[in-house]
C-alpha cells in the first residue's frame, strides 16, 4: 500500500539548537557592538521576544532579520544588518547536521506514488534555501507558514494541507506524520487521519510505542515506515 507521510523539518531532520548556536556564535564573533557572548545573546533574545510581542503569531515572527534589525539598528547600517542576516543563514545551513544515510532512504525507498509532504513553521526563502542545500528533493509539496498566513497548530494551516490532499484523490495509503513537536506536527494528522505517527527526538536511542505515537529519532521513525531493520 502506498504511503503519504507528512513531515516537519526543524529539529526533525535535524538538531536545530546546536545548529542555531553555531551560526549565532559567527555573528557574534564578526560583530563589534557586543564583547561578551552572555551580553550578544541577551540582547538577541531580547530583540526576539520583543518581536513576537509586537507581531504575535504572524510568520515572520521567525524572521532572524527582523531580530537582527531590532538588534543593531542604533548602531549599523541596514546594508551590515542584511549581511548578519546572510552570515547567520550561510553558517546556519552548512553546519546542520543532515544524515545522508535518512537522505538516501528516504531518496531510494520512496515509491513513485507515494507521497512526501513538509509542513513547516517559518519563511519560505529560507526552507527552500535549506532544501535546496542539503538536497532533500523528494517532497512532493513543500508547505509554510509563510504562504499559507497562519501557523501550526492554528486549525487554518491543516485546512490548507487537507486541501491539497483531498485534490490528490488517492484512498487507498497508509498515513503517516513525523515531527519533533505534538502539537504542530502530529496531533491533527493522528485525530482526524488515525496516522501512525513519531514524535521525534535525536536524542533519543529507543524504540518506544506510547498509545498515539511512537517516541524515537528520525533515523528509527522513517526505517520504521519503510520496514528496514534497525
Amino acid at each position: 500500500m502506498n504511503k503519504l507521510v507528512i513531515f516537519d523539518l526543524d529539529n526533525t531532520f535535524y538538531n536545530y539548537q546546536p545548529t542555531h548556536e553555531h551560526a549565532l556564535n559567527v555573528v557574534f564573533e564578526e560583530q563589534n557592538q557586543y564583547d561578551e557572548w552572555s551580553l550578544f545573546l541577551e540582547n538577541y533574545n531580547l530583540a526576539k521576544n520583543t518581536i513576537h510581542n509586537r507581531i504575535g503569531n504572524n510568520p515572520s515572527k521567525h524572521s532572524k532579520l527582523l531580530y537582527f534589525k531590532e538588534m543593531f539598528q542604533e548602531f549599523l547600517t541596514f546594508e551590515a544588518i542584511l549581511n548578519y542576516e546572510k552570515l547567520y543563514w550561510e553558517n546556519f545551513i552548512s553546519f546542520a547536521d543532515i544524515s545522508e544515510n535518512d537522505r538516501n532512504i528516504l531518496n531510494n525507498k520512496k515509491d513513485k506514488n507515494d507521497i512526501f509532504i513538509l509542513c513547516t513553521n517559518q519563511n519560505t526563502n529560507i526552507q527552500l534555501k535549506k532544501i535546496n542545500f542539503w538536497n532533500l528533493d523528494m517532497f512532493d509539496f513543500v508547505i509554510t507558514s509563510e504562504e499559507v498566513g497562519y501557523e501550526k497548530p492554528n486549525i487554518e494551516f491543516y485546512k490548507y494541507v487537507t486541501k491539497i490532499i483531498k485534490k490528490l484523490e488517492i484512498s487507498d495509503f497508509n498515513f503517516f506524520a513525523v515531527g519533533d513537536d505534538y502539537e504542530n506536527d502530529i496531533k491533527f494528522w493522528i485525530k482526524n487521519y488515525d496516522a501512525k505517527a513519531y514524535l521525534v527526538d535525536n536524542s533519543n536511542k529507543n524504540f518506544i510505542e506510547e498509545k498515539e505515537f511512537i517516541k524515537t529519532n528520525f533515523q528509527m521513525a522513517i526505517e520504521d515506515i519503510f520496514m528496514e531493520k534497525f
